[in-house]
């Protein structure tokens, strides 16, 4: 059984601030370059987005030469959007961040 709440009960309230952000961004660029931790923080906390749309991301859906994110549900390949089709999107990414992308792109052992 699942409970009926309040839409606002379920959402955390907690927040990283810009200080603290800028640490840990310093902290991966220096000793976890290119690691999925670095390339997803860094998308999170540049972009906004919820964890859910980052995680319907595929590698086709990076686009670094015009620097964006391509956000699609595609529940036949198990990546669904909260908001399905409604949820659709392409995100905007500053050029720093496409190069960490590409980087952790090309250690991907399925993109050898």
């Amino acid at each position: 059984m699942i409970p009926d709440i309040d839409p606002n009960e379920n959402a955390r309230d907690t927040a990283i601030g810009p200080e603290r952000a800028g640490e840990i961004l310093e902290y991966l660029e220096k000793f976890e370059y290119g690691s999925l931790r670095h390339a997803l923080f860094y998308v999170l906390w540049h972009t906004g987005m919820q964890t859910g749309s980052v995680h319907s991301l595929d590698i086709e859906d990076s686009h670094s030469d015009e620097q964006y994110l391509e956000v699609r549900h595609r529940p036949e390949k198990g990546t669904r959007l909260k908001n399905k089709q409604g949820g659709e999107r392409e995100v905007n990414l500053k050029p720093e961040i496409c190069v960490v992308l590409d980087d952790y792109i090309q250690v991907l052992p399925s993109s050898r």
